[in-house]
């Protein structure tokens, strides 16, 4: 699942057919999604039929979700095997056009081999330019140059759309005089190591392009593994080229490494054991003890920094980086493992790095400085390589534009509030404004130590690292402030929980608050989920039955929203039982009634009744609140005076939800009560305050939106509270 920044579209696979796409149930499809004003409307992506006989699923889509790019076999070329990358362009009216993103790619006498021979490497927000892996026959360069690298081994074109239909095609991976560089290795977006992220490898326009060379004997030269970038317009820059006075002095080149960089490709992180700059110490002989630089092309005058200081004075002891975990989007702070000599001092929580061991250290660099600063997190678990490691499951992710909080998934003991019995994996939070280090987890005893049955994590990317993939497979289930986490668990942390399935859970830092998002009664997973970047809106497939409308039992796509939602459908009447059945008696017939003008008075005419502001309609067309007496207790009611036949609906932030159908105008009770975290928080504080939002949802018409202020008073011991409600808008 995917969801665009607004909310209001998802892009969904199904294993199965369902809505419009009748005749694809055997191979399933893709859909989206859009959320309208009554409901959500699904149409299928995926083509089918004589149409596009193959196709693949859409490898990309575009920051509104209205493009979305495929690998597809058309038909009059499906004899001779000829792949064309096509974007589905839907109008948002229903309507789509296809159009071609690439000029045609011969793939080979086999159609299994077309995800070997044209591979996305990259896309650009809008998908107007995409930078493909292509192994073989290759596309006309525009500049006139020419492609030599071997057929077998993959090059990297970016490839725009112009506005009269044509294609503008790039060879990344040339030199300023258009040769191609490494002509018998593999080119590859994000750096040549195999273990690299894609992340800040591109920007959101593909103007600036991370790559490197990839390969084992002659293709692993330190003299071709270096960390290009492409720049539009500018060509070609190798961001790890030496920058010493005296090259000899500085040593030998040495295979580097690209880390990772910001989101504008404007600042480059790369690690190497080569030295690179005259102020800094020479890196140790041991191509493993490697330092960490980084690359600003925005920085007045000598655009490269080391970041580790090299070796020490007195010995040979490197810094050791073992791997760059996440840079923040403006590309201000990196977080990155070294198992070297100590980088930093203790932390505000007075923890020193261990000797050796995989220390986890921030660095901190923002625009216009100098020289950054070094602090120490925590040590890591040796089994925690996934914060290192491969990119397809990096569980480590940045929260906040400046990367202020860091979230990862460790199985050491890293918090006071894990028991000494807690072997399972966490996730953990940390503030490197406050240097604080939370545990993102429920604290009760009921919920740790021996009670405790399963790890919790979450998923950033499910990626195929061929091409450096993880950008478009990325899934969002951080909000962009930080605050706020969706992650999985098999451990029930709600009452409402009664599965022993992996459920979701929203875990909101401010107030250290767990949520229960998936409904706990599911006989599947819940795994998959993306956030939009205001974090108002939640998307999330689950077998559970959350709404009436879910009857078969099997994963739904659902999108849980803040300040949202749709009216419930009315509940069915229940069944008649007995002589209910039978309905009431006919009532005796009325005598007949004496002749007119025996009892006429006259009156004079008859006023002319007062219209009604829309049909139907007695209480002006507007849903009306009234302010709530004093009750007692941890209940209240709330008077509604309904414009017509709907549904009301009363909810908020420490309330339990509850809801009522009326069946005409009038005025209507609707009862809400404190949510059980809301009457702890009475017992202990001996007063809370909460918002209301009354929701009306006519039968048709535009939904009215009213706030009732409510505040619980514990005025005594024993005593029950007491509720007060304040209008607002």
């Amino acid at each position: 699942i995917a969801i665009s920044a607004d909310g209001d579209r998802i892009l969904l696979g199904s294993a199965s057919a369902f809505g419009d796409s009748a005749g694809m149930a055997s191979t399933g499809g893709w859909y989206q999604a859009v959320r309208t004003l009554t409901g959500w409307q699904t149409t299928s992506l995926t083509p089918g039929g004589a149409e596009l006989p193959g196709y693949s699923a859409p490898v990309a889509y575009s920051t509104d979700m209205l493009r979305t790019l495929w690998t597809v076999w058309p038909a009059e070329t499906w004899g001779t095997k000829e792949v064309r990358p096509m974007i589905r362009q839907d109008d948002g009216l229903g309507g789509s056009t296809w159009l071609p993103a690439a000029p045609p790619m011969p793939v080979g006498p086999t159609v299994s081999s077309v995800h070997d021979r044209v591979t996305v490497a990259a896309t650009a927000s809008d998908l107007s330019a995409v930078v493909f892996g292509v192994v073989g026959d290759r596309a006309t360069v525009s500049d006139g140059s020419t492609d030599t690298r071997t057929p077998s081994q993959p090059s990297v074109h970016r490839i725009e759309r112009r506005a009269d239909g044509s294609f503008e095609v790039v060879q990344l991976a040339k030199r300023v005089d258009g040769t191609t560089i490494a002509p018998n290795c593999r080119a590859r977006v994000g750096g040549g190591n195999a273990t690299t992220t894609s992340r800040g490898a591109v920007d959101s326009s593909l103007s600036r392009i991370v790559f490197g060379i990839q390969g084992a004997g002659a293709c692993a030269l330190a003299a071709d593994s270096r960390v290009w970038v492409w720049i539009r317009n500018q060509g070609v820059v190798d961001v790890s080229a030496s920058a010493c006075t005296d090259l000899a002095a500085c040593g030998p080149a040495k295979v580097t490494n690209f880390e990772g960089g910001s989101g504008d490709v404007r600042r480059v992180f790369f690690s190497t054991a080569q030295k690179l700059t005259d102020g800094n110490a020479a890196a140790g002989t041991d191509a493993a003890i490697t330092e960490l630089y980084e690359y600003d092309f925005d920085r007045l005058g000598q655009r490269l920094v080391p970041v580790t200081p090299g070796v020490n004075p007195s010995g040979t002891s490197g810094s050791g980086v073992n791997r760059v975990a996440r840079v923040s989007p403006d590309g201000s702070r990196a977080y990155f493992v070294a198992n070297g000599r100590a980088l930093a001092g203790p932390n505000g929580r007075g923890q020193s790095p261990t000797p050796g061991g995989r220390n986890l250290y921030v660095y901190h660099r923002p625009d216009g400085v100098a020289q950054g600063t070094i602090t120490f997190v925590t040590t890591l678990a040796s089994s925690d390589s996934a914060i290192w490691g491969q990119d397809s499951v990096r569980t480590v992710e940045t929260g906040g534009d400046d990367g202020r909080y860091l979230y990862f998934v460790s199985r050491a003991r890293l918090t006071a509030d894990e028991a000494p019995t807690d072997a399972m994996a966490d996730i953990f939070r940390y503030d490197a404004v406050t240097e604080q280090l939370q545990r993102v987890w429920r604290p009760e005893p009921d919920y740790n130590g021996t009670n405790r049955t399963a790890a919790a994590t979450f998923y950033i990317e499910s990626t195929v690292p061929d091409q450096g993939r993880a950008e478009l497979q990325r899934s969002k289930v951080i909000s962009p402030d930080g605050e706020r986490i969706f992650f999985e668990t098999a451990q029930s942390l709600d009452p409402a929980d009664v599965n022993d399935k992996i459920d979701g859970y929203l875990w909101d830092g401010r107030d250290g608050s767990v949520t229960l998002i998936s409904g706990g009664r599911g006989p599947n997973d819940v795994t998959t989920v993306a956030i939009t970047p205001d974090g108002r809106s939640l998307a999330f497939a689950s077998s559970t039955q959350l709404v009436p409308q879910h009857t078969s039992r099997i994963p739904a796509a659902y999108v849980s929203r803040i300040g949202g939602g749709f009216a419930l459908p009315p509940l069915p009447e229940p069944p008649c039982n007995g002589d209910a059945c039978q309905g009431p008696l006919a009532p005796p017939s009325p005598p007949s009634p004496p002749t007119g003008s025996l009892t006429f008075n006259g009156g004079g005419n008859v006023a002319p009744a007062p219209a009604p502001t829309e049909p139907g309609d007695d209480t002006g067309g507007k849903l009306q609140v009234s302010t709530v007496k004093a009750v007692r207790g941890t209940k209240a009611e709330v008077r509604v005076r309904a414009p017509g036949k709907g549904r009301v609906r009363v909810s908020g932030s420490g309330l339990s939800r509850t809801s009522k159908t009326v069946r005409k105008a009038g005025n209507y009770r609707v009862p809400v009560k404190l949510s059980k975290r809301a009457r702890r928080t009475l017992q202990r504080k001996h007063r809370v305050r909460v918002r209301a939002t009354v929701r009306f949802a006519p039968q048709s018409g535009k939904p009215e939106v009213r706030r009732v202020s409510v505040t619980f008073t514990l005025k005594a011991k024993n005593r029950s509270s007491v509720t007060r409600a304040k209008v607002g808008r």
